[in-house]
């Protein structure tokens, strides 16, 4: 505010500061500060500077301080508090650190209204001056690192010697018995659910001379995001584009992935292993499995095993022919993957060197769609839904599953305050209903069509191989093509949380409705979505 109140006299830290505010609100200009790569706000460090500069300036001129500039730092802040207050939905309801930080706000102008009366220059001011310096850097400590003010600290921070241990140990041991086992040179990769930590991934694996596949860095050479990119591989990020290639064969294969590591319990689950990848046994002919090593909240509870491949490509090879780019192109990724087996991909045709036709090696599947949700359609169906999530009308020691409808209907109508059924449940109702035959008639040949029912529940299918006999000892992908979204509009939610309430009987008051605002503007959606795919080994986003 006083850099602002004297534009002319700091006109380069005042335009310095709006560039600023300006790229804050430009994911392109953060992706190029982030050496064009991923957008990432780290740039803002550099905001520390000018706005210490403003701070420099000021304190410098306090002395010449005007009634004027006082009343625009009262103005300030109090806007701050009223625009602090809309955005949190017209709350105060903050973290405990943010009050400290808004705290030392109140205290600097108390300090300053003193300083105004009495002196800037004299030995007290400058005393409180100092004390608020300090206290302020307390707040911003403990907003990060304290438990007391911070609960994400309990999961973003971890104990001293943590970190150490956790890089020596993350495969258990396995690496240090790999590097004695096989002298030869080859590269490795982990089974996706290895490491429990969501992330993007880690460059421990690099740290202890494995020679994963993955690579973890702010800036990775674009044609590994490009190959990536072409054979759909949904591990795929900027910062780690390769990952563990979602273990598919025949990538692993082109990388040259000779030994993956794996969980213990995967074995013990039955769960599936990339064609060609047989467990490490032996002399005896036993599994050969290295011991957890326990990390304080970091290890992965699971044994480690070690899978060879029998089929990885060297890691330099000559193909004798060259993929014709046209054909290559209208591939699926997987089908591109099995094309490079049989020939290179180049950017250019070259002269003297055979063209071979790039042909899919999939086939298509027949599948039936079956919905596993249940939306509410009947009045059976919303009797058994009140006495089981309305708290008022929940009976717990009743199994209403144990009822036929037509005995729901007859015994507990009264109960679940539906003797008489309204207007507005039975649109409900209906409208559930035409949801789910239209949906059915959508997905009869196929599944297009994912929808929600009118209180915003997803619904989840289940799609059902015909005759699965038929493709034993065969690699399964799913493929989703073409997805487009409806995007819910804040009205659209605040309808699915009213329709709720409905189904439920549970009062719609207006401090409701205004809690229920408050939380569909702090939890937009920006067009994202999510989708999480399930078998009985596996799961994945």
């Amino acid at each position: 505010m006083w850099t602002f109140r004297h534009f002319k006299d700091h006109i380069a830290l005042n335009v310095t500061l709006i560039l600023i505010a300006l790229g804050v609100l430009v994911p392109a200009f953060a992706a190029f500060m982030n050496v064009m790569s991923t957008p990432s706000n780290r740039w803002l460090l550099l905001a520390s500077l000018p706005l210490a500069l403003a701070v420099a300036s000021f304190t410098d001129s306090l002395e010449s301080l005007t009634t004027k500039d006082f009343k625009w730092f009262i103005i300030a802040a109090t806007g701050f508090l009223i625009l602090l207050f809309v955005g949190n939905g017209f709350t105060f309801l903050l973290r405990p650190s943010h009050y400290l930080s808004y705290g030392c706000l109140f205290i600097f102008m108390v300090i300053l209204s003193y300083g105004y009366m009495r002196s800037m220059n004299g030995l007290p001011f400058k005393t409180m001056l100092l004390a608020l310096v300090g206290l302020n850097a307390i707040a911003i400590g403990t907003s990060f690192y304290s438990t007391n003010f911070n609960a994400s600290v309990a999961y973003n921070e971890i104990p001293t010697g943590s970190a150490t241990s956790w890089a020596k140990n993350f495969f258990d041991g396995a690496d240090k018995f790999l590097k004695k086992y096989d002298k030869s040179f080859y590269r490795t990769s982990m089974m996706s659910n290895y490491d429990i930590l969501d992330t993007a991934g880690n460059n421990i694996p690099m740290l202890l001379g494995t020679h994963t596949i993955e690579s973890y860095f702010s800036v990775q050479n674009g044609a590994v995001n490009n190959f990536n990119k072409q054979l759909d591989n949904n591990q795929q990020t900027m910062n780690d584009p390769t990952s563990d290639a979602n273990n598919r064969t025949t990538m692993l294969n082109l990388l040259g992935v000779k030994y993956v590591f794996a969980r213990r319990d995967d074995v013990a689950l039955r769960r599936s292993f990339p064609y060609g990848f047989k467990l490490v046994r032996n002399k005896q002919g036993k599994m050969v499995k290295f011991s957890n090593r326990t990390v304080y909240k970091l290890e992965n509870h699971s044994s480690t095993v070690l899978l060879k491949n029998q089929n990885a490509l060297p890691l330099a090879y000559m193909q004798t022919r060259q993929l014709n780019s046209s054909s290559y192109n209208k591939l699926s990724g997987n089908d591109k993957e099995q094309a490079l087996l049989t020939g290179a991909k180049v950017d250019h045709q070259v002269a003297g060197v055979k063209t071979t036709k790039a042909t899919s090696a999939s086939k298509p599947m027949s599948y039936t769609v079956k919905s596993l949700s249940e939306p509410i359609t009947t009045l059976a169906q919303l009797i058994r839904y009140r006495l089981t999530k309305n708290n008022d009308l929940r009976v717990d020691h009743l199994d209403v599953n144990k009822y036929s409808d037509a005995q729901l209907v007859k015994y507990f109508a009264k109960s679940a305050k539906l003797g008489h059924v309204s207007k507005r449940v039975n649109k409900l109702l209906t409208e559930n209903a035409a949801m789910v035959t239209k949906n059915n008639a959508e997905n009869a040949n196929g599944l297009k069509k994912v929808t929600s029912d009118v209180a915003g529940n997803h619904q989840a299918y289940q799609l059902e191989i015909k005759n699965p006999q038929r493709y034993r000892n065969s690699e399964l992908y799913l493929q989703i093509k073409g997805i487009k979204i409806n995007q819910t509009t804040t009205q659209s939610k605040l309808t699915q949380l009213s329709n709720r309430l409905t189904l439920l009987d549970e009062p719609t008051t207006p401090a409701l409705k205004v809690t229920h605002w408050r939380y569909v503007l702090n939890h937009p959606s920006f067009g994202g979505y999510l989708m999480s795919m399930n078998t009985s080994t596996s799961t994945g986003p």
